[in-house]
């Protein structure tokens, strides 16, 4: 009796535990056939939403097939911004400062005559000479030169004889003393040395800071400014002073630096610019100067006219994470059925020429394209017949 009671117990335990499993085996089979059945449903966007892309992902934004692309659609104009002739120069400039017209120096036995002078000394000056001409001399007695106490030169000098002395760098200061005498016969007292200057003057080599820039400004507004496909800088460039780049800068963004001569063609890529007032530096480094005449920006944009053809393509919000962070190709491509080389192509205002090459023609866009809603306008220069648009997204390999 006890061993049946016993049995029968035990066979209901195994059943509830077999039991149990089932249960949970059929619960887990259940939630997994519900999760693949929305992969299976749910849109690509939502999918991309949760991270769950393939490994080679490709997504289609945009599949047209427009037609006939006709002159008439958008139509070229171009406008200059002329700037004339800049000049360059951040070489050394000589200013010349007239001290005294003569100086009269006197040593005999028991005189002597000497002359003091006051000087200011340019603090950012790159050197500072004294120059003076000797007009007479009479003995063999040297010349003294001293600067704030020290003396700077002491040699004996010849009649007609240009001097050019240069006061060292490390004795300026704020209030200067130029002092200038001869050397004492000695015992020879009876003798007398002395020395008569002319046009002494203190020459003052400095660099031109203010040629070394040149700012300009030019205003892209309108139809100009949405519709531009290109600019492009012109000017027929000459040195004057040859020994370091020059630099030309659009809204602070380098457009060039070189030493190119000659004429020069320099094409500013569209996202340096902006909508209203744009900036272009022209600038040379020390020790150089250049000339840069017949200078412009050429402008070449499009207007668009009543019948163009629009279209919007959406960005959504994983792959616009993904052009932020470089890590998605964005193309534009066209097929064309016949007709010219090549479709203008305006992204959200900003334009690109797609060129064909065996009726095929791509570029990448993702610096356009914005989150949300894009828009999309074709024109061209000649009518072209479109068989395909495609705006597409994909992830670099």
């Amino acid at each position: 009796m006890a061993t049946t009671t016993l049995f029968r117990a035990n066979k209901r335990a195994a059943s509830s535990v077999y039991e149990g499993n089932y249960g949970g085996m059929i619960l887990l089979i259940i939630m997994s056939g519900a999760i693949l059945t929305y992969l299976l449903l749910v849109t690509p966007a939502e999918r991309e939403k949760f991270g769950i892309v393939p490994e080679k992902y490709a997504r289609t934004l945009l599949d047209v097939a427009p037609g006939t692309i006709s002159v008439s659609e958008s139509q070229a104009r171009a406008k200059d911004f002329n700037f004339g002739t800049i000049n360059l120069d951040y070489s050394i400039n000589q200013i010349s400062e007239e001290l005294r017209n003569t100086i009269a120096l006197r040593s005999a036995g028991f005189s002597e005559d000497t002359i003091s002078l006051p000087v200011t000394l340019d603090q950012t000056a790159e050197s500072i000479l004294l120059q003076a001409v000797v007009s007479d001399k009479l003995g063999d007695g040297k010349l003294l030169v001293f600067l704030n106490g020290i003396e700077v030169f002491n040699e004996a000098v010849n009649k007609n004889q240009i001097l050019k002395i240069t006061l060292p760098k490390n004795l300026w200061q704020a209030s200067n003393t130029l002092k200038f005498s001869v050397s004492s016969p000695g015992a020879a007292f009876w003798n007398t040395n002395s020395y008569s200057l002319v046009n002494v003057n203190l020459i003052t080599n400095k660099y031109a800071q203010a040629k070394a820039i040149t700012t300009q400004s030019f205003t892209l507004t309108g139809e100009l400014a949405t519709g531009l496909q290109k600019a492009t800088l012109t000017a027929y460039v000459t040195a004057t002073v040859p020994k370091s780049n020059y630099e030309i800068t659009v809204n602070g963004k380098a457009v060039y630096s070189g030493i190119g001569i000659g004429s020069i063609s320099l094409e500013i890529p569209n996202n340096y610019l902006v909508s209203g007032e744009n900036k272009i530096a022209f600038s040379v480094a020390k020790d150089s100067g250049y000339r840069l005449a017949f200078t412009k920006i050429t402008a070449t944009y499009y207007l668009a006219g009543l019948k163009a053809k629009k279209y919007t393509f959406f960005v959504n919000d994983y792959n616009w994470n993904q052009i932020r962070d470089s890590g998605i190709y964005c193309t534009v491509k066209a097929v064309k059925s016949s007709g010219g080389d090549s479709v203008n192509v305006r992204v959200n205002g900003k334009s690109l020429k797609l060129g064909f090459i065996e009726g095929s023609a791509d570029a990448q866009a993702c610096q356009y394209f914005i989150k949300g809603d894009n828009e999309l306008v074709l024109g061209s220069n000649e009518p072209v017949e479109l068989s395909s648009l495609k705006v597409m997204v994909g992830a670099k390999q």
